[in-house]
């Protein structure tokens, strides 16, 4: 599992989870609307062998959570935090084998669940990033998709999405949104050499979701 920010990786990529040992800022935010994507959107903290990594996720319905691989790879314990300050213990944990995602479940029900896009999204098309930067408060960043990229080197079987929103680590997890506030990617590194977001795209995410081949559980360091 990264645990360090901007660690470079063989195709020069950072993974964005905040760094081992950073303080999670504690914040109890207002109350946001139901249709808001904030009420979405998760900070997970991962406890491994190596340290305490912090990332971000999404409720896919109230009891299911998505984020990436790394966040979550190795973990001998993982929680959760709603944009509203609620904690959860995660009870069931699974890793994509094709794909830097990663599916959690949660015994209580919690938030709005965010609303998937039918399709990938365009080159040119405007997105919004939700995340954790840091490991603290919700951060919104806006941007465009500038193409597709093939990302074998961090185990994703497929092209993934180039952006230009601004990530840092703790955004790792978070979902990408269109202007009808839908999901169309879940983000997962910076790309070093030009600083783009890389994004896994809604077309990998469904296909994961409906093929349970494709997850295997997460085993502790």
């Amino acid at each position: 599992m990264a645990l360090v920010a901007g660690v470079a990786l063989a195709v020069g990529a950072g993974a964005c989870v905040a760094p081992p040992g950073h303080s999670a800022a504690v914040v109890t935010a207002p109350a946001a609307p139901p249709d808001d994507p904030r009420a979405a959107t998760v900070r997970i903290r991962s406890e491994t062998c190596d340290g305490i990594g912090v990332g971000s996720g999404f409720l896919l319905d109230a009891h299911t959570i998505i984020t990436n691989r790394h966040v979550v790879e190795g973990a001998t314990k993982l929680s959760v935090e709603t944009y509203e300050g609620d904690h959860l213990s995660v009870d069931v944990a699974s890793q994509g084998r094709v794909a830097d995602l990663a599916i959690l479940k949660i015994k209580k029900g919690i938030g709005q669940a965010a609303r998937l896009a039918t399709d990938d999204p365009a080159a040119g098309s405007h997105i919004r990033a939700f995340g954790y930067s840091g490991g603290g408060p919700m951060r919104v960043t806006g941007g465009t998709v500038k193409g597709y990229t093939a990302d074998w080197e961090l185990g994703n079987k497929g092209q993934v999405i180039q952006a230009t929103v601004e990530i840092r680590p703790g955004n790792s997890g978070g979902p990408a949104l269109d202007d009808a506030d839908r999901v169309v990617g879940v983000v997962y590194a910076i790309e070093l050499q030009t600083k783009l977001a890389l994004i896994v795209p809604l077309s990998t995410l469904t296909g994961v979701l409906h093929d349970p081949g494709l997850l295997r559980p997460v085993k502790a360091c």
